[in-house]
């Protein structure tokens, strides 16, 4: 039996899942890398703790200082948790569409929250958590990760993330779909598999997001998108990106839920979506991994409930044989599109 020393030894090693009801017919196989087994419930334990580690080793991170970040949920979620098994004090910045789940998670680790109340000039919630971050930061000595721009991210994800996948293979993937983000997840994933073997790797962001070019505006979907290209995405390694409507993510995410009993997020919605997309230009010879981000359980309240989605407009899980089509008819943006490029 395998005994972990803590929690933060409970982070990595997650599974991976053979998809089998929602893979397209005469398509690739498609594998999910559950990275909602992770302690805390998402990939952002990964960096979270992997920017810890660091700081710590390189004496960036001093005995009884506190940290402080800005966070949409997940990473907020998992530095909680990281801080509160390492005896530090943490301060998260968040914005009002945080949901009282994930606010009630970061206070049950002890973490302090503050909540902004207006956008920055561009409209971008990130964007004004940012900056009071760093006015905290710069207030109390606090010691900010910055998961955009920190290279220990996408290092995090090199090693271990992007390891575990060829290790469960015993290869790369012929392609691998990943949630943009911050960059760091695609970045070190990605660097980690064309390593390995031909890969070709697919980013995915909402329509809101200025990460791949256009007009930012406010969307309700959680867990992609920036109004900037993030410091650690490396457009080097993305090989297609795409940008979908965050009411595809949410009905994919429930159609996967109705189908496989894997609640999850929005963000790993749109990953499914474009990983049946990416599948169905494939033969059954060949493997997509799909990597499903968090779990769902902090959605409840929002996509997942009827009246949520009757208020906004959103639309309950689609037939399948629809969905197939939706999914097959999305195409990647054109490269020269691409801003921070």
């Amino acid at each position: 039996m395998l005994i972990r020393e803590g929690i933060l030894g409970c982070i990595g090693n997650t599974p991976m899942m053979r998809l089998s009801g929602l893979r397209p017919p005469g398509g690739a196989e498609i594998l999910l890398k559950l990275e909602s087994w992770n302690a805390s419930g998402s990939v952002k334990a990964r960096a979270a703790e992997g920017m810890l580690a660091a700081a710590r080793q390189r004496g960036d991170l001093q005995d009884g200082q506190a940290v402080v970040e800005p966070s949409s949920g997940n990473l907020g979620i998992a530095l909680a948790m990281a801080c509160a098994a390492r005896g530090l004090d943490c301060t998260l910045v968040v914005d009002p569409r945080m949901t009282a789940y994930s606010t009630g998670v970061m206070t049950g680790y002890g973490a302090h929250v503050e909540c902004v109340r207006e956008p920055d000039e561009r409209g971008s919630w990130q964007g004004s958590r940012l900056q009071v971050a760093r006015e905290i930061a710069q207030a109390t000595g606090a010691y900010m990760c910055y998961q955009y721009g920190n290279p220990d991210n996408p290092a995090t994800h090199y090693r271990t993330t992007g390891r575990e996948v060829v290790s469960q293979l015993g290869r790369s993937p012929d392609v691998c779909v990943v949630g943009v983000s911050t960059g760091g997840q695609l970045t070190g994933v990605g660097a980690r598999l064309k390593e390995n073997g031909p890969c070709r790797m697919a980013a995915v962001d909402v329509e809101g997001s200025s990460i791949f070019g256009g007009r930012y505006h406010p969307y309700r979907l959680r867990g992609l998108g920036l109004s900037w290209w993030p410091d650690n995405l490396d457009a080097a390694v993305i090989d297609a990106a795409y940008r979908l409507p965050e009411g595809l993510a949410f009905r994919s995410a429930l159609l996967l839920a109705r189908t496989t009993g894997i609640l999850s997020g929005g963000s790993a919605g749109a990953v499914l979506a474009v990983a049946v997309a990416e599948a169905s230009q494939l033969t059954s010879d060949n493997t997509v991994v799909a990597v499903i981000a968090e779990q769902g359980d902090r959605y409840l309240r929002q996509f997942y409930d009827p009246a949520w989605r009757d208020e906004f407009g959103f639309q309950d899980a689609p037939e399948p044989q629809c969905w197939f089509q939706e999914c097959q008819d999305l195409r990647p943006l054109a490269r020269r599109s691409w801003s921070g490029s």
